[in-house]
């Protein structure tokens, strides 16, 4: 009997509506790979630095005073200028990361968190691509709680955020990030709460690929 070719999940996420937590839910209910670090780690190795030189770099536009000020929203290291012009760029990154991505998704079933999985997997056969939203006060809270933060720092981080990957998708897709239409499934986490979100994908995702 054959193997049953790969699927992939994609889920696009607006931080603090719980993407991650429902692609690791996911992975775990279908008993495959959950495709988020690994991604940045393997990209990293291809352009032989470390994942944690180039962490900031994703999912933003190329534009240095964008790393600079990311890195003073996020209170990351500050990165001086000789070290950053040394860093991969970020058409490599990207392009590194989207053949990382496709290599996943051409040997083995996953769910793909980020990095524009949903642009970078459209043409592939068997795909379903999630974009995970929440009402402002439900992502807040979140924020709050997770990163043990103030509410006035977790609505920076939201709207730091919301901006670098509004702007990352545009520069890929020429469509707003937010735009249902791009999207398989949408889900708003907020009202219909993460573990109901959690069982609906999970029963999306057996029907769409004909899993028992």
């Amino acid at each position: 009997m054959t193997n049953p070719a790969p699927y992939a999940i994609t889920i696009s996420r607006q931080l603090g509506s719980g993407g991650a937590y429902l692609g690791r839910k996911l992975a775990t209910g279908l008993r495959v790979s959950y495709a988020d670090r690994e991604i940045l780690e393997r990209a990293a190795d291809s352009l032989r630095t470390k994942a944690s030189d180039i962490e900031s770099r994703e999912e933003a536009v190329p534009s240095f005073l964008d790393t600079v000020l990311e890195a003073l929203v996020l209170g990351v290291p500050e990165v001086n200028y000789a070290s950053a012009l040394e860093m991969p760029s970020y058409s490599e990154l990207q392009l590194a990361e989207a053949n990382v991505i496709r290599e996943i998704a051409a040997r083995r079933s996953a769910v793909i968190v980020g990095r524009a999985g949903c642009f970078l997997l459209s043409q592939h056969p068997r795909h379903l691509s999630v974009f995970v939203h929440a009402e402002l006060g439900f992502r807040l809270e979140r924020i709050e709680s997770f990163f043990g933060v103030s509410r006035e720092k977790a609505m920076q981080l939201i709207e730091n955020s919301d901006n670098a990957r509004g702007r990352y998708l545009q520069e890929l897709t020429g469509r707003t990030w937010t735009d249902a239409e791009q999207y398989h499934v949408s889900l708003c986490t907020s009202s219909v709460g993460l573990e109901s979100a959690s069982e609906l994908l999970l029963a999306l995702a057996r029907r769409a690929f004909a899993l028992s």
